[in-house]
């Protein structure tokens, strides 16, 4: 065993001389790695490479990791894999200290040795002494893998089997106690479970001397109080238990969506544990359960069941946004913001003009600071980047793709978008009703000079002269004449305008020229003249865009767009 160091296959030469060799160990649990499972395997290893007249050149340790894993999924052996391939490779051979420590499934166990052979390198067993180097012993590894892996599922089904068995007496099954709860009878076997966690200090506990517990309990009975006082309204359940001096279980501060997890928590208000739910248990090809079935197990009550109806007649009243149609927004995360983060859809449902907002005004607490990053009108620069996408493809079926279609397009050539100057501030509401006037017409702002007003002055326009203003601390008609094509050159607002002019009438002035029919005579008087054209409803900032054409991703646009085209 271990001599003929030629491959069944006969397509790798082994070098002369002496075998370079490393071993490889791993323990699969905490007290293996506390004890001396690693310290023992690693001799068993070392006394066998020394035995065989190897050269042990390095060791390789995965510290309670699973042997369900692959390669890519322990450390050690990561690492152990980049290394034989490098070239040359640095050793001939990799000793295990016995079969169940190269994997535990037959992905584990197969594909990184696969590789290995495939490299010219090759797997010894210490407490068996073989190894895959002959026909012989790939023989006793094939048996080797069916015994490591029947092992590891009869084991799980006997680990299964117990714990099945403790929850249906009510026991913890294990893992980490939900929020508001600890573990009691801790390392007592059999004996182990949930109950509140109140203080059990009594008068005894201060800050200088806590109990033993973590006093989740109280802190889930003052968020059910607060979200009664502020009906529902998170942000401040959270802004408040952060003031208090509340934290969560990791030690962070509270945030809107963790305090409305915890509290809402539908086991929680019922007070009950489900083991194995429905929507996470493993199933078999028939659907049922592999391990068992789910059990419910009742626990004590952080709240009377008038308080859970108080609570839940309270969040009930606040009022739900209309969804977010994510589908409409085909760079969402795609265009990069000045402070670092990405953009993503931020308008509901039915909104007339959707928007990208910055992931950086998500708080990652409550009161925790937000960026400044103003809102970009969704509908112009998504046309823009579909402009350019187009022209860079230069394929005439992609303008008949859906906004789904869009998205996926641009996810297979990865576009991303940078802005390269700061973003304007995007308009919210109603468009300005005067640049929407010259919009709709097509015409231009003129710009009004002496000589222009008085060519409007003679025509009459004006019942009480043109020079005087209509009302008492009113403006003059030159002035409301020269604020109008001002806020349709720059959208500024009417308050802004006001203002700016001391006045407090501006809107209500538009009205009436309107409907008087005294701006359309204006306009019509001042066809032709030189001016600028109307601001756009919803500037957008400067933008550069990179995408990544491969022929791949040119190969799965052609299929995208033919599906289309079908």
């Amino acid at each position: 065993m271990g001599k003929a160091l030629t491959p069944a296959n006969k397509t790798t030469a082994r070098p002369a001389g002496t075998l370079r060799a490393v071993d490889y160990l791993r323990v699969s649990t905490r007290s293996q790695v506390k004890g001396y499972g690693i310290a023992y395997t690693g001799r068993n290893t070392s006394c066998y490479i020394a035995v065989k007249g190897w050269e042990h050149v390095g060791t390789y340790a995965d510290q309670g990791v699973s042997g369900t894993l692959e390669a890519h999924g322990r450390d050690a052996l990561k690492r152990l894999m980049a290394d034989a391939r490098q070239s040359p490779r640095p050793f001939d051979m990799v000793v295990v200290h016995e079969t169940r420590a190269i994997g535990r499934t037959g992905p584990s166990f197969w594909h990184w040795l696969r590789e290995l052979e495939g490299l010219g390198i090759f797997v010894a067993v210490a407490n068996e002494d073989y190894d895959n180097s002959t026909s012989a012993g790939c023989s006793r590894m094939q048996q080797g893998a069916h015994y490591a892996i029947q092992e590891h599922g009869n084991i799980r089904t006997r680990t299964q089997g117990g714990i099945q068995e403790k929850a249906a007496e009510g026991g913890h099954p294990g893992g980490a106690p939900r929020y508001g709860y600890r573990i009691l009878n801790v390392g007592r076997r059999g004996e182990q479970r949930l109950v509140l966690d109140d203080c059990d200090g009594g008068d005894r506990c201060s800050p200088c001397g806590p109990c033993t517990t973590r006093h989740e309990a109280p802190v889930l009975r003052r968020a059910r109080q607060l979200a009664v006082e502020e009906h529902g309204k998170w942000g401040r359940v959270a802004l408040a238990l952060n003031h208090e001096g509340s934290r969560t279980r990791s030690g962070k501060r509270w945030s809107e969506a963790n305090i409305r997890a915890r509290l809402m928590d539908e086991d929680l208000l019922s007070a009950r544990f489900v083991f194995r739910k429905p929507s996470r248990a493993e199933t078999g090809s028939d659907g049922a359960p592999v391990w068992g079935e789910s059990l419910v197990i009742p626990l004590d009550p952080v709240f009377t069941e008038a308080e859970v109806v108080e609570l839940r007649g309270a969040v009930s009243r606040q009022p739900k946004a209309p969804p977010v149609l994510w589908n409409c927004y085909t760079l969402s995360g795609r265009i990069s913001s000045p402070c670092g983060k990405h953009y993503v859809g931020g308008s509901p449902a039915g909104e007339k003009s959707p928007h990208y907002v910055c992931a950086g005004k998500r708080a990652s607490y409550a009161g925790a600071p937000v960026c400044s990053c103003p809102q970009i009108y969704a509908t112009g620069v998504d046309a823009w980047a579909w402009e350019a996408v187009c022209a860079l493809l230069e394929d005439e079926c992609l303008k008949d793709l859906t906004r789904e279609q869009q998205r996926e397009l641009m996810g297979l050539i990865d576009v991303r978008i940078k802005m390269t100057g700061p973003p304007p501030p995007m308009r919210r509401g109603p468009a300005c009703p005067v640049a929407e006037w010259f919009r709709s017409e097509g015409r231009l702002v003129p710009t009004v000079t002496d000589e222009i007003w008085s060519h409007l002055v003679a025509l009459n326009l004006f019942p009480k002269g043109a020079a005087i203003a209509r009302q008492k601390g009113g403006l003059a008609p030159r002035t409301v004449l020269e604020a109008f094509l001002e806020k349709a050159r720059t959208d500024a607002r009417w308050s802004e305008l006001d203002r700016k002019h001391g006045s407090t009438g501006l809107r209500g002035q538009w009205r009436r020229w309107t409907d008087s029919g005294l701006w359309e005579a204006l306009m019509n008087a001042l066809e032709g003249c030189q001016g600028t054209p109307p601001t756009k409803p919803h500037p957008l900032p400067a933008m550069e865009m990179t995408a990544r054409v491969t022929p791949d991703a040119v190969n799965a646009v052609a299929d995208l767009a033919c599906r289309a085209r079908a």
